[in-house]
């Protein structure tokens, strides 16, 4: 199907301040990256085939962060344990190391710490029930001895990745290794999303 750029431009005159010669050209790239029609207009198809190729980035991207997790499995836990992010295979976790060195495997920014990592689900707005995320796929949950966001940070914090079944993946104390273990009935406090 041949471009009408006039046709086009004026269509996405509203979107960008992109010149319109180059918004167009840009459109009719992804259209063709994405196997749709290619009109050079930001339509509804457009849309579409957008929203589904970045659910499936997302759903990789989730994927290969508990993929990683649950490859530690077995590791020793040791409080306070620090990794290099880039190391592929650390010897030792601690629960918020484990979830901020998984996130790091799939290129997603998670601060060290269980009070620093629901301080930034909170301020991005991923903060979501722990009902529901004992049964999301991914979702982090958080338990601490007093309220992390009121004055200062909590005396005790532990934190777990979901793996929507009503088990997580974690590092969960020195009595036990990295390993999968039942959510339910751990007196989670907080949960939240992880920001991609």
């Amino acid at each position: 199907m041949a471009i009408d750029w006039n046709k086009a431009q004026e269509y996405n005159a509203t979107t960008t301040s992109l010149p319109p010669e180059q918004l167009v050209a840009l459109i009719a790239e992804t259209q063709r990256n994405l196997n749709v029609t290619q009109d050079g207009m930001f339509g509804p198809q457009t849309r579409l085939a957008l929203a589904r190729e970045w659910a499936e980035t997302e759903e990789r991207t989730l994927e290969q962060m508990i993929a990683a997790a649950i490859a530690q499995t077995g590791k020793p836990y040791i409080f306070g344990a620090e990794v290099r992010l880039d190391d592929p295979s650390p010897p030792a976790f601690d629960c918020s190391e484990l979830v901020q060195w998984t996130c790091a495997q799939a290129r997603l920014r998670m601060p060290d710490g269980t009070w620093n990592q629901v301080t930034h689900c909170r301020d991005v707005g991923t903060l979501i029930d722990v009902s529901t995320a004992i049964w999301t796929r991914g979702a982090l949950l958080f338990k601490f001895g007093g309220d992390p966001f009121q004055g200062s940070r909590p005396s005790s914090a532990h934190v777990a990745i979901s793996l929507g079944n009503g088990t997580t993946i974690e590092a969960r104390s020195a009595k036990y290794p990295v390993g999968s273990f039942s959510a339910e009935g751990r007196g989670w406090t907080h949960a939240g999303l992880i920001p991609a």
